[in-house]
């Protein structure tokens, strides 16, 4: 039984040191003229019919919709995405679910969230909170 529990960890730790090399902390150039959609939020799936989305444009300005649009001008260093003074619209959201992710998204996003990067999946995490979110061209 040692020997089979010892195994399995080798090989989860295996497993685990490869899922993290294949992440990375991606430049500006490796998100620039890129659209995600929201996936799941701490581990759980987004409930909305439309759900939030992010977009890096031209002069890494980072946009895009929850109830409200957003836009700012974003910085990425060392793996961390900050976006500073975001200029928003103030409509109430109709789900109170979608108000209080738009208050902690646009917390997020000020204080700096760390950024993966994998394929098509890119990942911000922050104070306990992981959002993944999926890359989406713009044509719905």
């Amino acid at each position: 039984m040692t020997r089979l529990a010892l195994l399995c960890s080798a090989v989860l730790l295996t497993v685990l040191a490869v899922a993290c090399a294949n992440a990375k902390a991606p430049a500006q150039a490796d998100l620039l003229h890129r659209r995600f959609v929201l996936a799941t939020v701490d581990g759980d799936p987004f409930p909305a019919m439309n759900p939030p989305d992010i977009e890096f444009n031209e002069g890494f300005r980072v946009s895009g919709r929850i109830c409200n649009r957003y836009t700012g001008l974003g910085t990425l260093e060392n793996g961390v995405l900050t976006v500073g003074q975001m200029a928003t619209t103030k409509m109430l959201c109709p789900d109170d679910t979608l108000n209080r992710f738009e208050t902690m998204f646009a917390a997020m996003l000020a204080a700096g969230v760390k950024v993966d990067l994998e394929d098509d999946r890119l990942r911000l995490s922050q104070g306990g909170h992981v959002l993944v979110f999926t890359a989406r061209d713009w044509v719905r």
